[in-house]
């Protein structure tokens, strides 16, 4: 911040007490217009993002009820509505309004029951789990004609079937499009056998998901991808209920965005508009659920997607002083992303905070598991009751973590 100039007791009630450094008041403080935060691993950015809330309802003729904050999941969004409410505190609302902190999928819940009939969902339609979902498709083997392409086994349609069926509700992909591709596919000369095959057994499972959708059709069924794309239908194909949502939340957060699916990003195109006051916060170095749909593009294009009403382009608002680890540690991630083109990590490279120390970096090479297993409890026991930093509490059990490949 400005030096000698405070932030107001609602900003730093957000932030627990502390005043926002200069970095974060960028991102705090930027005009309510379309923006992106890239924001490092341990930079705070739930802070911020509460933070950003309080100072928007402290200087802009908001309400708590007109912003929106969407997160993944439930405990994401209870952290940001604690700390929303400790910055409401301070600022001694009278509407009696909350901020709406939901999670993607919930958000798209609510549109799809409240005005689901516009697209042919009752609106006491059940959402079906997972086990449901391999019953349903189950139901409907038996009614298909053999399959020639795929193997016999059920288990294994059922899983490619649901595969095929989540991915194309999460990029809104059209079946269509789908058997047509692998269609001509098959029908051009010299193609590779095994591509050919991998081509006709796209071509079965389209006709195993096109039974599934009737299925879930004639139950009055949906399943967790359907909320978000028959929300997208809703907020496109209905202009009045489009904007009823606009002016309800003309100020959007949007948490972990790197993590969102193209079909969630046209449901965000849709409530926001043209130059809506939207604010993304993500980082594409943390991007690790590409497997379930997710693109980091939607979080690189994001000024693609969400013009400013000039039309002039802008660059991300980088948040990257890590409040968590200590030098050593943050030098060894930033080299290990270096390795990564720079045009898909945007962000500036992450830096400690003085109160963090040097940290440790440790490598072994062990004979087996329980020599691994025997150094790794005698780091812990080593490490407990330790101060790793000034102003730090000792370390407890509670505070070590230990990452494994794999739970085997």
């Amino acid at each position: 911040m400005t030096p000698g100039v405070r932030a107001s007791g609602a900003v730093r009630a957000a932030l627990r007490g502390f005043e926002p450094t200069a970095e974060q008041w960028r991102a705090i403080a930027h005009p309510l217009e379309p923006v992106y935060l890239i924001a490092g691993a341990g930079s705070g950015k739930t802070a911020v993002m509460a933070a950003r809330i309080a100072w928007a309802l402290e200087g802009h003729d908001l309400t708590p009820g007109n912003v929106l904050g969407l997160t993944f999941t439930n405990k994401a969004a209870d952290e940001l509505r604690e700390r929303v409410a400790l910055a409401l505190d301070e600022l001694h609302d009278e509407t009696n309004e909350d901020v709406t902190v939901q999670t993607y999928n919930a958000f798209a819940a609510g549109i799809v029951r409240d005005h689901g009939l516009l697209v042919g969902v009752e609106p006491d339609a059940g959402l079906l789990s997972q086990a449901q979902q391999w019953q349903l498709v189950l139901s409907c083997l038996d009614d298909l004609p053999p399959f020639d392409a795929l193997e016999v086994r059920s288990s294994y349609v059922v899983g490619q079937t649901l595969s095929l069926a989540h991915s194309v509700a999460d990029h809104m992909a059209s079946l269509n499009d789908i058997e047509a591709a692998a269609q001509r596919i098959r029908s051009m000369s010299g193609v590779d056998d095994k591509i050919a095959l991998t081509a006709a057994k796209r071509q079965e499972l389209v006709r195993a998901v096109r039974a599934y959708v009737a299925a879930k059709r004639r139950t009055e069924r949906i399943d967790f991808g359907d909320q978000v794309t028959k929300a997208v239908q809703v907020l496109e194909g209905d202009r009045e209920i489009r904007d009823s949502y606009r002016r309800r939340f003309p100020f959007v957060l949007l948490d972990e965005y790197q993590d969102t699916n193209v079909a969630q990003r046209k449901l965000l195109q849709a409530l926001v508009g043209s130059g809506g006051a939207v604010t993304a916060v993500g980082d594409a170095r943390q991007a690790i659920f590409a497997w379930r749909g997710a693109t980091m593009y939607n979080l690189i294009g994001f000024p693609a997607d969400f013009p400013r009403s000039d039309g002039a382009p802008y660059e991300p608002v980088s948040l990257s002083e890590n409040f968590r680890s200590g030098s050593r540690i943050l030098e060894v991630a930033n080299r290990v992303v270096e390795a990564i083109d720079p045009s898909r990590r945007p962000g500036d490279p992450l830096r400690a905070n003085a109160r963090n120390g040097e940290g440790r970096v440790r490598a072994g090479l062990f004979s087996d598991e329980r020599a691994e297993a025997t150094w790794i409890a005698e780091q812990c026991e080593g490490l407990h009751g330790q101060v790793l930093g000034d102003g730090r509490d000792p370390v407890e059990w509670k505070d070590i973590a230990i990452l494994v490949r794999r739970k085997a």
